[in-house]
């Protein structure tokens, strides 16, 4: 039981440091959310978040269009479109190839 408390109490203390680890985005949500309505012309959000993806911070947005649904990544400095992805799986880069690792 001791060492299920301390577990515990470790994990509490540890929580604080990975939240500061997260760098608060420049932009808010709805200016990421116009940037990828801008990008993807007719579309509608579905939803818009902020986390990381392959290695950095980004505003993910789904924006759907017509049957097909597609994820849009807005730099969360600039507000610049990073990249937008048909869902599932098929991306497509905005400045040269994009890996798929």
């Amino acid at each position: 039981m001791k060492f299920r408390s301390l577990v515990v109490v470790a994990m509490a203390l540890s929580l604080p440091i990975l939240a500061e680890a997260q760098p608060k985005p420049k932009i808010i949500r709805s200016q990421a959310e116009k940037a990828a309505l801008a990008r993807v012309k007719g579309g509608k959000v579905l939803s818009g978040e902020y986390e990381h993806e392959s290695g950095k911070y980004i505003w993910s947005v789904d924006v759907r269009v017509g049957d097909q649904t597609k994820e849009v990544w807005v730099d969360p400095t600039s507000g610049k479109v990073i990249i937008w992805i048909r869902l599932p799986c098929v991306r497509t880069a905005l400045h040269g190839p994009y890996p798929l690792g």
